[in-house]
């Protein structure tokens, strides 16, 4: 090794370690979202740091590999960014599939446990308006935070936020045979889904 490409093969060696970390723990990460049951709130937080710290570390090598300086190490470089590059897109696809199996989870049995929130909330109907009102917290096997309201068309809207699991806010419903297509308290919302029977996920 010539002294003038010492330093780039310092450089190198730090970000490869770096690199392996980062991936290790992205693919950890990503291993608990292909298992079923809620996500500890944590584990989401792990997955923003350390998938912004893989982003950062795929421009570097990027960076590194585009530049004319280091010919010796330019092209590792580039296949460290493309590894980083594949484990962002297992992280993703691992995220993807919590989602639908939170999905099938509420179908076969939050539609039931959820239900028995809304029953809750029918009880006190009367007093609801045309403005969202906290009405309690639900305590007993599920615990979330339950808010509603009714429309100008005598229609109930709930929502029920759990106190876990922060992938998505919480659940939403609405008692109409009409499918709501977009969010209706925020036409920007993208997170806004439709489940079942007048459930929504946002």
């Amino acid at each position: 090794m010539q002294s003038s490409d010492y330093p780039f093969a310092c450089r190198f060696r730090v970000l490869l370690w770096l690199t392996i970390v980062v991936q290790a723990a992205l693919l950890g990460i990503s291993l608990m979202f292909c298992l079923p049951g809620r996500i500890p709130n944590p584990v989401f937080y792990a997955l923003i740091f350390v998938t912004a710290a893989a982003g950062c570390l795929f421009i570097a090598h990027l960076t590194f590999g585009m530049s004319p300086v280091g010919s010796g190490s330019r092209l590792r470089h580039v296949y460290l960014a493309a590894t980083i590059l594949v484990t962002c897109l297992v992280a993703y696809a691992a995220v993807r599939h919590h989602g639908r199996l939170r999905y099938e989870w509420f179908v076969r049995e939050g539609v039931e446990l959820y239900g028995q929130l809304i029953s809750k909330v029918e009880a006190q109907r009367t007093s609801l308006t045309v403005q969202p009102k906290f009405l309690f917290e639900h305590r007993e096997g599920i615990l979330a935070y339950v808010s509603a309201c009714t429309n100008t068309d005598g229609r109930l809207m709930v929502w029920i936020k759990p106190r876990e699991d922060n992938l998505r806010l919480g659940y939403f419903y609405y008692s109409s045979t009409e499918k709501l297509t977009v969010c209706p308290w925020d036409d920007r919302n993208r997170h806004f889904l439709h489940l079942t029977n007048g459930w929504y996920e946002f």
